[in-house]
């Protein structure tokens, strides 16, 4: 669901909040990926400078020269929300709508995407439960699928049950399989003492889940625990990633989430819109949006390591300097190669308009 949030924290100075940002890290396409066909061309901006709050010292980033980035259209995904690759290489994508709550997409050897309508169709009625304003997407390294929808109220501001769901299936050839249902979020997280006793502690105020949207979700394998990441409420101006300890006895046996530490971010007063776990570096990907100065609403990457006092670098991507709306992120595998996709929910159904996405090639941003 898109809301609309404040944007240029201020910088926080208090024990145990992550602050951006030692680095500006640059991604040097000249050994990115050869695209094909139609296409829009992105160029780099001139990054903005920065404090590095660790240092209490300025960290200017360079300016580069621009540098293509390829823009490639969909034919019918519209809304694309969250996207996750699946042990057989394809992709399952999450849309806000109902109607076309997950599809199933193939990637070619250059990494773009092909869709399949006859995929799809049968996986949607396989799908047994109502998924509205589904907005995240993870995997865990023994075949689950974990979605959540965003727990968000409607613009009348009525709390829906099949905007509050929390799942957990596999996927076997086009059909979903052995879906399971977890506790409401929101009610659990309403009533975390714990968490919100985490949040005062750190920020002086408590925060109220009522207004809770959720659209990050991430599996860290090596600890084996789900990480939601919140787009709202913010704690003050940071945005708050909170762990889930016993994920597999939350779909098993239904029992109550098992919150662990709160870690707020500060990521420039914008909330999470995608959080990504890399288990080959142990560190994630967030997409947050950003007012610039004109007040609109632009797209930004981020890299963390994943530990409370790890530093943020944030990826310079400003591309044409109207990207927006990126939702999806994931790093996928094409030809024994891997490259970081980020599917951007700009597309709309009644006019037509397919969405967009982007391709960079994963060493680059490392």
């Amino acid at each position: 669901m898109r809301k609309f949030g404040k944007a240029n924290a201020l910088p926080n100075f208090q024990t145990g909040i992550v602050t951006n940002t030692m680095h500006m890290h640059h991604i040097d396409l000249k050994k990115g990926v050869h695209m094909p066909s139609k296409r829009k061309i992105f160029y780099w901006g001139m990054p903005a400078t920065v404090i590095a709050i660790g240092a209490l010292s300025w960290a200017v980033a360079k300016s580069v020269s621009p540098e293509k980035i390829v823009s490639h259209k969909l034919a019918g995904t519209y809304e694309p929300s969250a996207v996750q690759q699946l042990p057989d290489g394809r992709l399952l994508v999450a849309e806000d709508e109902a109607v076309r709550a997950l599809s199933l997409l193939t990637v070619n050897a250059d990494g773009t995407l092909q869709e399949n309508q006859a995929a799809d169709s049968e996986l949607m009625n396989s799908l047994k439960v109502k998924l509205d304003d589904l907005e995240a997407l993870a995997a865990d390294d023994k075949g689950y699928i974990y979605a959540a929808t965003s727990f968000s109220s409607t613009k009348k501001n009525s709390r829906e049950p099949d905007r509050e769901r929390f799942v957990r299936f596999k996927i076997q050839g086009n059909r979903i399989q052995d879906l399971k249902e977890a506790v409401n979020l929101k009610e659990a997280l309403l009533k975390a003492s714990e968490v919100q006793k985490t949040i005062q502690s750190k920020t002086g105020k408590p925060v109220d889940f009522h207004d809770l949207n959720l659209e990050g979700l991430a599996y860290d394998t090596k600890n084996n625990r789900l990480m939601l990441g919140i787009r709202e409420p913010m704690a003050g101006k940071l945005a708050m990633v909170i762990p889930i300890n016993n994920p597999n006895e939350l779909f098993e046996n239904k029992a109550a989430p098992r919150f662990g530490e709160v870690l707020l971010l500060d990521l420039e007063g914008g909330g999470i819109r995608s959080l990504e776990y890399m288990a080959e570096t142990d560190s994630y990907l967030i997409a947050n949006e950003l007012a610039n100065e004109q007040g609109k609403f632009r797209s930004y990457l981020w890299r963390w390591a994943g530990k409370p006092q790890s530093q943020l670098q944030k990826l310079v991507l400003n591309t044409d300097e109207k990207w927006k709306n990126a939702e999806a992120v994931n790093v996928i595998k094409a030809d024994d190669k891997q490259y970081l996709l980020v599917m951007s929910d700009d597309g709309k159904a009644k006019k037509n308009k397919p969405s967009s996405y982007i391709l960079i090639n994963y060493k680059n941003i490392n």
